[in-house]
């Protein structure tokens, strides 16, 4: 596993007091907090976050309505291609990780399995909140 700096880890005590305390999988987010601060990769951990925002917002909308309306149909198919571009820079981020730690986390968030999809979708909620406090705190 890959050690988290103190800011790294300073920054997500702050983006969970922010949310609530509502992170899930913080050191799984951390991971991909500090491979990016490490790596000069911030413009593509904002890209990431903007991405998880949207699939966050859009599992809700989809669950509620379903995806056989033609406004939903375009949603769903925006939502797949977010979900697609959303692992490509996870996998980008894994890339300067050790080989155990791109294993565990392909493994937890990557895997085309039902579990690993619903794993996903809960790091991109946590994700979400990164976006949020980079918005809220611009603002101050």
């Amino acid at each position: 596993m890959i050690e988290l700096s103190q800011s790294t880890t300073s920054l997500i005590e702050s983006i969970d007091t922010h949310s609530g305390n509502a992170l899930i999988y913080k050191k799984d987010f951390g991971l991909l907090l500090e491979l990016a601060i490490q790596h000069q990769l911030m413009p593509d951990l904002h890209q990431l976050g903007f991405l998880a925002k949207f699939i966050y917002k859009a599992v809700g909308i989809l669950k509620r309505a379903g995806n056989t309306e033609k406004d939903t149909q375009m949603l769903a198919k925006e939502f797949q291609e977010s979900i697609g571009k959303t692992k490509k820079l996870m996998k980008n981020f894994l890339s300067f990780a050790p080989s155990d730690v791109q294993s565990a986390f392909t493994q937890k968030f990557l895997d085309l399995t039902p579990e690993a999809f619903d794993r996903l979708l809960v790091l991109c909620k946590d994700l979400s909140w990164y976006k949020n406090y980079e918005i809220d705190t611009r603002r101050r």
